[in-house]
């Protein structure tokens, strides 16, 4: 450890009085005392010289204290009389019987918390005693011409006995004793170790700043430069030989608008510097005080900042760590569907967990991508499990990582899990009924606490995430039997969303296949010629769609594949192409019919904007029966008659007039 250096400025009479005390008493610090005649230049000069020796701390009375402050930067320690001084300076005395005395303090001196100081003095020497305190130096004289021109006897420092004798008054030296310096150089050496250790912490800090792939630098109030890093310096054409003083920072940034960085800064503002280079800069104000206001300012070229972004993306996408889909995804125009969609996009905008119920193949993760995707999480990560698909060991580790050596097999280093690294973003836990309640407890822990931990550590790492849970179960059914637990049920359904069967919303499943069969048509490049007979339009509006969405999509793909996009679609081809289970005797369209078109009709099936899409439905022109029991079910609204029909608007009108 570098030995610590303490100057003690004394009286010139005093010089050495306790070197001898101190040289030894305090483990690797060298005190020295030195002398002064305390005019106001040889203080200076004699402050400047002991920073220039290297001296970490300078201890003197407050007096001296307050003329050398402004002319260095290193630590100042006040040192004055304490009560064992005072007793020894008025033993020394020795005042007469009833003597008026005042003993003058510096302002930081403990004795003035001490009221009952006067009342001690007159018990011990019959002396009528006062206390006063100055701030500096022109306070000092003034106190000091106060008190010798009322006749009193002051006790005070060096200035003051000078004073007295100009006055022909009375002053009686009050010396710093040695337990008084004693404590301001052990209040000196705490206040070097910190000044080291903050010293060795910014060395760090500097270091690591000035490794930085971005501009760091400081500016005070008048623009001037206080700290600049190595990146910023050469981004910006700066010479590392020139003097940090003499950097013009409206030089280099003559396009920034300088009024307000002081006071409120901006954000990711697109700048050109001098030398044409394109950056985004930030700015910070440290300090705000008038007089002490001080800003950061960070910038970074544009081209690297576009090249990460772009290097971040497509991991992101490699590693499918982002939600792709949004609203505008989720096709259909029922009622049902459009009422889920708003729901989704009202909850998303909360942080609140949600539980979504679905049959299979609805599209539960589809909504759970547009939660993400609709929320202020939309730019952080998306993480997708499932959990019925791994086992329960393994998938606690996906869930929340493991550390090195956790487990045989266990990589080098650990691995982080999805919560960990989905820090910000969401989480989508598909088939939340499988967990088990060990699983389920871990999970809970996330949930109440915010916090996981690695399988074999014991290290907690915070986390921020938004969990959308997903099953095809009754969750509530599974806690009445035991098998999932109550408390993380009610933690995971903060809000519940059901997603509506496709038998529910049939209305859309014309708009699904139209849509379905333009993916088709376009992977595997075969225009769809083909069309649906009346029949089997019937047909697929009455069967009830157990697979949902994900049914009709293989049903639409098995168009393409089993060579139907250039053929008209019967009952019986409807019937083979939705049959999952080929010769089993098993008729898809008997065990899976639901309600007919015309009852749908009948009910006034719930339409809203239905687009007529129809195309690839050939159907009949509807008899007058058939428009009057529409225009009867749409209460005279003549565009859902017309999607009822399955025709145009205009169409039914020119039916109408006939």
């Amino acid at each position: 450890m570098k030995k610590r250096k303490i100057a003690v400025l004394t009286w010139q009479s005093k010089l050495e009085m306790y070197d001898e005390q101190f040289k030894d008493e305090f483990e690797d610090t060298e005190v020295i005392q030195y002398g002064s005649d305390f005019s106001y230049d040889t203080l200076r000069k004699k402050a400047t010289m002991l920073e220039e020796l290297g001296y970490n701390a300078i201890i003197a009375r407050g007096y001296t204290c307050n003329i050398i402050k402004e002319h260095v930067r290193l630590p100042l320690v006040t040192v004055e009389p304490d009560m064992l001084d005072v007793l020894q300076s008025m033993i020394k005395l020795a005042p007469s019987k009833g003597e008026k005395i005042t003993l003058l303090f510096h302002q930081n001196n403990n004795l003035l918390k001490y009221k009952e100081l006067p009342n001690q003095l007159h018990a011990m020497f019959d002396v009528k005693t006062e206390v006063c305190d100055y701030f500096d130096m022109s306070d000092y004289f003034k106190k000091v011409d106060e008190i010798l021109m009322r006749g009193r006897t002051l006790f005070s420092g060096h200035n003051g006995i000078e004073r007295a004798k100009e006055l022909g008054g009375r002053c009686s030296p009050l010396y710093v004793g040695e337990n008084a310096i004693r404590d301001s150089i052990v209040e000196a050496i705490k206040i070097i170790d910190v000044r080291n250790k903050d010293a060795i912490q910014n060395k760090k800090i500097e270091a690591i700043l000035s490794s930085k792939s971005e501009g760091i630098l400081t500016i005070d109030e008048s623009f001037k430069v206080g700290w600049i890093n190595d990146y910023a310096r050469d981004l910006l054409s700066i010479s590392k030989e020139e003097n940090i003083k003499n950097i013009d920072i409206f030089k280099y940034f003559p396009d920034v608008k300088w009024d307000n960085i002081l006071t409120t800064g901006f954000k990711n503002v697109v700048i050109k510097t001098a030398n044409n280079v394109r950056v985004i800069m930030n700015t910070r104000v440290l300090s705000a005080t008038v007089g002490d206001r001080e800003a950061l300012i960070v910038f970074r070229q544009t081209s690297k900042v576009i090249e990460e972004e772009k290097k971040i993306r497509a991991e992101l996408h490699k590693k499918g760590q982002y939600a792709k889909f949004t609203l505008d995804d989720i096709k259909g125009y029922s009622k049902a569907i459009i009422d889920c969609k708003e729901k989704t996009k009202q909850c998303a905008k909360f942080n609140s967990n949600i539980l979504i119920y679905g049959e299979s193949g609805v599209g539960k993760e589809l909504f759970a991508q547009c939660i993400h995707n609709e929320s202020p999480r939309a730019n952080e990560p998306f993480y997708a499990i499932n959990c019925a698909a791994l086992p329960e060991n393994l998938l606690e580790s996906e869930l929340f990582g493991y550390s090195e050596g956790s487990f045989t097999g266990a990589k080098k280093g650990g691995k982080a899990g999805i919560f960990e690294l989905a820090h910000k973003g969401t989480v989508f836990l598909d088939e939340i009924g499988e967990l088990s309640l060990a699983s389920q407890s871990a999970l809970l822990r996330v949930l109440q606490e915010k916090e996981i931990r690695r399988i074999g550590d014991d290290s907690i790492i915070p986390v921020d995430v938004r969990v959308v849970a997903a099953s095809h179960k009754d969750i509530y059914n599974e806690v009445l039997e035991n098998r999932f637990r109550q408390d993380l049920f009610y933690r995971l359904g903060t809000v519940f969303l059901t997603i509506p069967p496709l038998r529910d919303r049939q209305t859309d499943i014309w708009v699904l296949m139209k849509n379905f069969i333009e993916d088709f048509s376009e992977k595997y490049n075969l225009p769809y010629d083909g069309y649906i007979t009346p029949d089997a339009y019937t047909s697929l509006m009455e069967y009830r769609w157990e697979g949902n969405v994900r049914e009709l999509q293989n049903f639409v793909e098995r168009l393409f594949v089993l060579g139907y996009y250039d053929k008209a679609v019967t009952p019986e081809d409807v019937r083979f192409l939705l049959s999952n289970f080929p010769n089993r005797g098993r008729d898809p369209l008997t065990v899976n019919s639901t309600k007919s078109v015309s009852a749908n009709i009948a009910e006034g099936a719930s339409v809203v904007d239905l687009p007529v899409a129809q195309t690839y439905v050939h159907r009949h022109t509807p008899t007058g029966e058939e428009i009057r029991k529409a225009l009867e079910a749409s209460k005279g609204n003549k565009t859902r008659a017309a999607q009822m029909l399955g025709i145009s608007r205009t169409h039914l009108w020119r039916l109408m007039q006939k």
